[in-house]
């Protein structure tokens, strides 16, 4: 009698867990091209060598931070920057020595310099650009 009980009660955790069981089996698999910090690795990784092992490196992009969507994408491109660049500490300014750009487009290097005092070190395409203050590399 008692190994009835037990079969039923274990029947009807898996029927009550049945839709979890089909969800379970019927993921598809993740491709890592989809994985937003496997881009950015790629993305950062000529600019990542560029920089020395550890530190502070300002960060500087050319997206708005007014409303909610673009809060949200700076605050994507902001993380995956500093995830990363680690152990390099990067923080939203552009008064350390150097200073990560990650822009979507066209650069307007004469601009950043007026308006930050910066000099690009190394653009490294596809909107990624090091500057640096002082005197150009």
């Amino acid at each position: 009698m008692r190994k009835v009980a037990v079969v039923i009660f274990v029947l009807c955790l898996l029927f009550l867990n049945l839709d979890y069981f089909r969800e379970l089996f019927s993921l598809k698999a993740i491709s890592v091209s989809d994985d937003p910090a496997v881009f950015y690795e790629s993305r950062l990784d000529s600019l990542k060598r560029q920089l020395p092992g550890a530190g502070v490196v300002g960060y500087i992009t050319d997206v708005e931070y007014q409303d909610a969507p673009s809060r949200l994408q700076w605050r994507k491109d902001y993380y995956l920057t500093q995830y990363t660049l680690a152990p390099v500490v990067v923080i939203s300014s552009a008064a350390p020595r150097f200073v990560v750009g990650n822009f979507y487009g066209p650069v307007d290097y004469a601009g950043i310099l007026k308006d930050k005092g910066l000099l690009p070190a190394k653009d490294f395409g596809n909107g990624v650009v090091l500057f640096e203050r002082g005197e150009s590399r």
